[in-house]
C-alpha cells in the first residue's frame, strides 16, 4: 500500500519504489495479517498495539485496506505520527468509515485554533475492547500545523493540539494502559486510561 498516494508514472509509490498490487506488496500484508491474528488469539498478549507513521483514521487508503485489518483482530491502540500536532481519537466497533473527496471541507475556521477539546474532562477512561483508539504523538520537535476538523476524518476526535511542544508517554500493565500527552515535566494536557 502506498499510504501516501504519491504515485510515479509507472504506478509505484514514489518514496518506497514498491509497485502497487506486486507480490512484495501482497506478501508483506499478508505477514501482517497473520501477526495480527496471532496475536489476537494469544491468552499471553495482553493489549495489542501498532505503530506506524499516517493515521488511518485520516488517511483514506489506510482506511480502505489497513484499518479492516486492525477492527478485524481487535487492535486496541493505534500510535501514529505525520501530523504535526497532537491528538486523540476512537472509534467504536459498529463505527462505518466515510472516503470522502481529494479536497477535504473543513467544519470550521480553524486558523486561531491551538486546541480542540470536544469534551471538557481532560481524563477519560475506556473499558477494554470497547474502542480502536488512535494517538497522534506528532508535538515532538517540528513546527506545529494548524488544527481543523476535517470532515474527511473518522471516528470521534476529543483532542487535537498544538498550542505546545510535548511527548505522549505510555504505561502499560495487564490490567491498564495509560497514554498521557505531556507538555512539560508533570503537566499534562490530555490521558486516556483503557482498563478490564
Amino acid at each position: 500500500m502506498c499510504s501516501d498516494s504519491k504515485w510515479t508514472d509507472t504506478h509505484e509509490c514514489g518514496k518506497m519504489q514498491t509497485e502497487v498490487g506486486s507480490d512484495a506488496v501482497k506478501q508483506h500484508y499478508e505477514w501482517l495479517e497473520k501477526k495480527l491474528q496471532y496475536y489476537s488469539q494469544d491468552e499471553a498478549t495482553a493489549w495489542l498495539a501498532v505503530t506506524l507513521h499516517h493515521p488511518p483514521f485520516i488517511n483514506d487508503p489506510l482506511k480502505e485496506h489497513f484499518l479492516p485489518l486492525l477492527r478485524k483482530y481487535g487492535v486496541e491502540l493505534v500510535f501514529v505520527g505525520h501530523e504535526h500536532w497532537a491528538e486523540y481519537a476512537n472509534m467504536a466497533p459498529s463505527y462505518e468509515t466515510r472516503f470522502p473527496p481529494n479536497e477535504p471541507k473543513m467544519k470550521m475556521n480553524c486558523t486561531d485554533d491551538t486546541e480542540i477539546l470536544v469534551h471538557e474532562q481532560r481524563i477519560q477512561t475506556f473499558k477494554k475492547g470497547t474502542m480502536l483508539h488512535q494517538f497522534i504523538s506528532g508535538n515532538g520537535g517540528h513546527t506545529l500545523r494548524e488544527i481543523c476538523p476535517l470532515m474527511e476524518q473518522d471516528g470521534e476526535v476529543y483532542i487535537k493540539n498544538t498550542a505546545y511542544h510535548g511527548i505522549t508517554a505510555v504505561e502499560a500493565t495487564s490490567e491498564k494502559v495509560s497514554v498521557t500527552f505531556y507538555k512539560g515535566f508533570d503537566d499534562f494536557s490530555y490521558r486516556v486510561d483503557i482498563v478490564k
